[in-house]
């Protein structure tokens, strides 16, 4: 099956977000995190599930910037992404952290 122009150029989002990484070698590190959606792996350790669903064209992501929330297309334009992570983290001075959805099954 050829994927459709759209699942090219767009990747499906549950949320972006700043906070202090929980685990791995940036454990307590301030970080930005995008967390993806659809997820065909199925892990036993996932510690989010709710994340492997695609959402449809309708879904809405979660955003939590610095200058408040606010609710968006689930389906996100690396430009629109960036100018979240830019927003969550104003100053530029955190990492970001693609996780959830399996980010590597995306073009």
């Amino acid at each position: 099956m050829t994927p459709s122009p759209a699942t090219l150029t767009r990747v499906p989002l549950v949320e972006v977000f700043a906070s202090i990484q929980g685990e791995g070698l940036y454990l307590g590190q301030p970080q930005v995190f995008v967390r993806l959606a659809g997820c065909p792996l199925r892990c036993a350790w996932c510690d989010t599930p709710g994340s492997w669903a695609t959402p449809d064209e309708g879904g809405r992501a979660r955003l939590d910037l610095a200058d408040g929330r606010r609710r968006v297309p689930a389906w996100a334009s690396v430009e629109e992404l960036a100018g979240w992570v830019e927003a969550a983290d104003p100053g530029g001075a955190r990492p970001v952290s693609l996780t959830g959805g399996e980010p590597l099954a995306r073009p």
